[in-house]
């Protein structure tokens, strides 16, 4: 029984110095709380770019409380295989994915800027030029137009 008792002490003993060294282990003066938040340009293009899928799609009423109509992932509209990748030079790409919306329909390359500090992204390709409401976190975009319709995109890593 004195043996069961050394080796209870000596284990807790152990455990205790591994929790005293961690909680002692030199950051380097950076607590994680310590590190910046990332940039809108991070989250949007990462370091280099960034690919991005639409996760649902919604349309609200003008005070933009009330949903009128959502597509979601799950209900296998043609958008939500397409991939958006912004460049963090500012380029942007599209890809339409396997499930086509429309016969024909191809990629597409084009521009992407943040405007009003950050609130606001403009889209330009050859064919047009949007600008949305712009919210951003660590995995989700969301874009609205001026029409009230809401996307909101997912990494699609």
């Amino acid at each position: 029984m004195a043996n069961f008792a050394f080796m209870h002490v000596l284990v807790w003993g152990l455990a205790v110095l591994g929790l005293l060294m961690t909680g002692c282990a030199d950051t380097g003066g950076r607590d994680r709380g310590d590190e910046p938040a990332p940039s809108t340009l991070d989250l949007v293009a990462g370091s280099f770019s960034r690919p991005w899928r639409i996760g649902d799609i919604r349309s609200t009423d003008p005070s933009g409380l009330i949903v009128k109509f959502r597509y979601r992932r799950t209900e296998g509209s043609c958008q939500f295989d397409d991939v958006w990748t912004f460049f963090r030079d500012g380029r942007l790409s599209f890809d339409p994915g396997a499930s086509l919306c429309y016969v024909g329909e191809t990629g597409f390359t084009g521009r992407w800027q943040l405007l009003d500090n950050d609130t606001r992204l403009a889209v330009e390709t050859d064919e047009r030029a949007d600008t949305f409401n712009f919210r951003t976190a660590r995995n989700e975009l969301l874009l609205t137009d001026a029409d009230g319709w809401i996307y909101r995109f997912e990494t699609a890593q």
